[in-house]
């Protein structure tokens, strides 16, 4: 809204600049509210299409924001999802491995997870649990 007041702000100003009481334009300040109003207008555009995209995402993603991330803003969680790429692992196979680097943070959209460390099942993660740690192993279930 502050960005939509600042255009029209400068397009008054604009007004103001080309019909001068002096009896000729003043060019300078033209120039830089063109400037301005360019630029906010570009990032109005810029949050309407995120709202957009934000509106666009699956029922998936909705219900997990609903569920579990519902303190984030709409837009900014699909940003974030948005990031990532799903990735889709069999029954047994192991996602980290403890003692291995890891450098992905995931998030588990589906299913279970079990947690092992040094053999030993520790406890299980579900929906909307992050995988985030090095020293422990993970097995899809």
């Amino acid at each position: 809204m502050l960005r939509i007041i600042a255009v029209a702000g400068s397009a008054s100003i604009l007004i103001f600049s080309y019909f001068h009481p002096h009896g000729r334009p003043l060019w300078l300040p033209f120039k830089w509210n063109v400037l301005f109003i360019a630029v906010n207008s570009y990032r109005i555009g810029m949050v309407l299409y995120d709202k957009y995209r934000a509106t666009r995402l699956s029922s998936e993603f909705l219900t997990l924001h609903h569920d579990h991330f519902h303190v984030i803003e709409l837009v900014d969680y699909a940003k974030l999802i948005n990031l990532g790429e799903k990735e889709v692992f069999k029954p047994g196979e192991v996602v980290v491995k403890q003692g291995e680097w890891n450098e992905f943070l995931r998030l588990v959209l589906e299913g279970e997870l079990d947690v092992f460390r040094d053999g030993h099942r520790t406890y299980s993660l579900e929906e909307g649990n992050f995988i985030s740690e090095v020293v422990r192993s993970f097995i899809a279930i």
